[in-house]
């Protein structure tokens, strides 16, 4: 299901930017610019998610020395409830080899309680400790996210060495 897209010419790319740019609001996400710029930036993969022809989602994820963050991940609203994201998950961690690591909205409203309910099935653990999402432009301010993972983030210094990883893997370079 998950095919890694590694060209800016690659037919998915209007359908993924589509999504990506509906899917989450500008404070989390980057300009799609960058996005097509970090194809060729390893650690992060951009993955399609199709189901035979069909264009179903993306993932983006990247590797942060034995575990993997993935940043987003969205199944078009037209397939949603039909298991898509289940699959798709369960294949990423399946392929994640010491542990995964995810932000979510805190839960504060249904839809935030419905996705952090989504990955707890899964088995990822919402940690228990503040985390703050860095911003992806130098002038916005950080946004108030929580960390799931699996396994479960249990100690404060774990969180603190993730959340230092993440910023400066992921967010720092390329404000």
């Amino acid at each position: 299901m998950l095919v890694q897209i590694q060209s800016q010419q690659d037919a998915a790319i209007p359908f993924i930017q589509q999504l990506y740019e509906t899917s989450f609001p500008q404070h989390e996400r980057r300009d799609w610019m960058q996005v097509m710029y970090l194809l060729a930036h390893p650690p992060m993969q951009l993955h399609l998610i199709r189901d035979g022809l069909q264009k179903v989602g993306f993932a983006i994820r990247w590797q942060l020395g034995a575990a993997w963050y993935l940043e987003h991940f969205a199944v078009d609203a037209a397939l949603r409830g039909q298991q898509y994201g289940s699959r798709v998950l369960r294949e990423i961690l399946a392929a994640s080899p010491d542990q995964l690591v995810l932000e979510v909205e805190p839960p504060f409203d249904d839809m935030s309680q419905r996705r952090i309910r989504f990955y707890e099935r899964h088995g990822l653990l919402l940690a228990p400790f503040t985390y703050h999402q860095p911003p992806y432009r130098r002038q916005e301010p950080p946004v108030l996210m929580r960390l799931m993972s699996r396994p479960a983030i249990v100690l404060e210094a774990e969180m603190a060495l993730i959340a230092r990883t993440i910023s400066e893997t992921v967010y720092e370079p390329y404000q």
